[in-house]
C-alpha cells in the first residue's frame, strides 16, 4: 500500500484503485487537531472529544482528497449485514442510518466510515462505475456483510460479481486480537473447514 505524508497527514492508498482514478484513503490517527487521548485525527464524535475538533478533523481529511463535507454520506456503523446505496450525500440535518456498507455510482458524493479495529473493505466495479465501502469486524464477517454488498452491488447496480475489485485495508494484528471460544465457535460455523485458515490458535 503507497503510504503518503502531506502536512503531516498521514493516510494509504490502493495502488489497484488508484490506476483506476479512484480517490480514496485509508487515514491513520496521525495529524489532526485533538489532543491526548484521542490524538490526534479523531473522527469519532462519541468519545467526548470537542465536536469542533471532530469537525475539523474531517475538513483536513477531506482536503486531502479535494472533497468537501457537504459531498459526505456516512452511518452509524452497528457491526450489522445491512448495506445503504445513495445517491446523494447525507445532509446535516439527516439522521445517521444504521449500516455497515455504503455504495453509490455518483462521483460527486463521498462515502465515510470510521474504523478502530475491524477490517475496511473498499469496493470497486469499473464497468458499472460503482464504489463501496465495508466496515468488516469479526461479527459483520461470519454473518456475512461482504456477500450482502456484493448481492446488493447485482441487485442495484446490475454488477457481474467477477468485475468487482476489492481492497482490504489494515486492521488490528493477529498479536493483539484474542477472542474466546464464543468466537471461535462462529467462525467455524460460518467457515467450515476454512475456518483454520482465519484462526490462529495457541500452541
Amino acid at each position: 500500500m503507497p503510504f503518503h505524508q502531506p502536512d503531516a497527514i498521514r493516510y494509504y492508498t490502493f495502488g489497484s484503485l488508484e490506476s483506476e482514478k479512484i480517490k480514496h484513503a485509508i487515514f491513520t490517527r496521525r495529524g489532526g487537531f485533538s489532543p491526548e487521548p484521542w490524538a490526534s485525527l479523531n473522527v469519532g464524535g462519541l468519545r467526548g472529544d470537542d465536536p469542533e475538533r471532530v469537525y475539523l478533523n474531517r475538513v483536513r481529511s477531506f482536503q486531502v482528497l479535494d472533497r468537501k463535507p457537504e459531498s459526505v454520506y456516512d452511518v452509524w456503523q452497528v457491526h450489522s449485514t445491512d448495506v445503504i446505496w445513495t445517491t446523494g450525500s447525507r445532509p446535516a440535518s439527516v439522521r445517521h442510518r444504521k449500516a455497515d456498507a455504503i455504495l453509490t455510482d455518483r462521483p460527486e458524493v463521498t462515502l465515510f466510515m470510521r474504523f478502530g479495529d475491524c477490517v475496511p473493505i473498499l469496493l470497486h466495479d469499473p464497468k458499472r462505475r460503482v464504489v463501496g465501502v465495508v466496515h468488516a469486524g469479526w461479527m459483520g464477517t461470519v454473518n456475512g456483510i461482504v456477500t450482502e454488498t456484493i448481492k446488493t452491488m447485482q441487485s442495484a447496480y446490475q454488477s457481474d460479481p467477477g468485475d468487482i475489485l476489492a481492497a482490504i485495508g489494515p486492521s488490528i494484528a493477529v498479536d493483539h486480537y484474542e477472542i474466546g471460544p464464543e468466537v471461535v465457535g462462529k467462525v467455524e460455523s460460518a467457515f467450515g473447514q476454512d475456518a483454520e485458515d482465519l484462526l490462529v490458535r495457541s500452541a
